[in-house]
């Protein structure tokens, strides 16, 4: 499991976050980035050119499968953020204290309580279920 084990509390944060994810814009910027994702359009300034690009991508095949645009764009979201928890258990596994925790399963174990704390922290459980950029910026900023 320690070999995978970034991994599977990726895909353990991206299944809460799909569930916990409206099927409808939310609020601040939300509707508007739904928009640009669904027309690969231009944001406010800087635009974010990249979440757009990549995200619009992501948007069109989610909404090929039957998602509603709103749903498809908070699931972009949502993937950020799984990726942002994703880097940051990779990370703090790497720098759990070998006299604390021995073993890899051990640094696995003790590397989600941060995670934990970050990836139930309402503030980010806002950000990676409505479409805002700030959970791929957290991605970024993780990896």
């Amino acid at each position: 499991m320690p070999r995978f084990g970034s991994a599977a509390v990726a895909a353990l944060a991206l299944a809460v976050y799909l569930l916990l994810a409206p099927a409808v814009s939310g609020m601040g910027d939300g509707s508007e980035l739904t928009l640009v994702l669904a027309t690969n359009g231009v944001a406010h300034p800087t635009g974010y050119p990249l979440y757009t690009l990549v995200g619009h991508l992501f948007c069109r095949a989610l909404h090929a499968l039957g998602a509603t645009w709103p749903y498809a764009a908070n699931a972009w979201s949502a993937v950020g953020g799984a990726v942002a928890i994703f880097f940051l258990h990779a990370l703090a596994s790497r720098l759990v204290d070998p006299s604390v925790a021995t073993g890899a399963g051990a640094r696995f174990a003790a590397a989600l309580l941060p995670v934990a704390l970050l990836a139930f922290n309402p503030i980010l459980l806002g950000e990676a279920t409505s479409a805002e950029v700030n959970s791929w910026n957290l991605a970024i900023c993780c990896g």
